[in-house]
């Protein structure tokens, strides 16, 4: 049981970066299309590293992402408990093929990871509770001005603020 506390920035200093945002890719996936439901690590914020594993021939697919528009914010659910975990991010190139998958993600369950920079992932996915979508989207009206998709997906509840997972899609 994952009840016990835990030192937190403890006196050895790392020289590691532990940057800011997400990556360009964020990956989707269905939840039917995995071989077991994920597990969480008892002693870490993350899904084990054998969770999201495929059936033969499925995987995640890739979204492109606008450079350093993405991001994954949490927070905790009083009195709910757990906490819900917020992806947000644009999708400014092949907006016809958003347009055309955004159908799909507003009407049935699925589930999303993209990168935290340092080899693992955010996951937003609960193998009990569906995760909710939502769309907002600008043409631009200069030829010169901001256009896209923004995506908001939101996953809750889950254990832990900000979950990872240390795997390869």
């Amino acid at each position: 049981m994952a009840c016990n506390l835990k030192n937190v920035g403890s006196s050895a200093v790392s020289c590691k970066e532990n940057f800011s945002g997400v990556g360009t890719k964020l990956f989707l996936f269905l939840p039917e299309d995995l071989q077991a439901a994920p597990t969480y690590d008892e002693e870490k914020a993350e899904y084990i590293e054998a969770s999201f594993t495929f059936k033969e021939s499925k995987g995640a697919y890739e979204v492109i992402l606008k450079p350093k528009s993405g991001k994954v914010t949490s927070s905790s659910n009083a009195n709910g408990g757990g906490f819900s975990n917020v992806f947000t991010g644009i999708v400014a190139k092949s907006m016809d093929e958003m347009s055309h998958i955004a159908r799909v993600l507003n009407n049935r369950n699925f589930g999303a990871m993209v990168s935290d920079g340092s080899g693992k992932y955010y996951v937003l996915y609960s193998p009990d509770f569906d995760n909710e979508f939502s769309l907002e989207s600008d043409t631009g009206d200069t030829p010169d001005s901001d256009h896209g998709h923004t995506l908001t997906i939101t996953c809750s509840p889950m254990l832990y603020p900000l979950t990872k997972w240390a795997g390869t899609l």
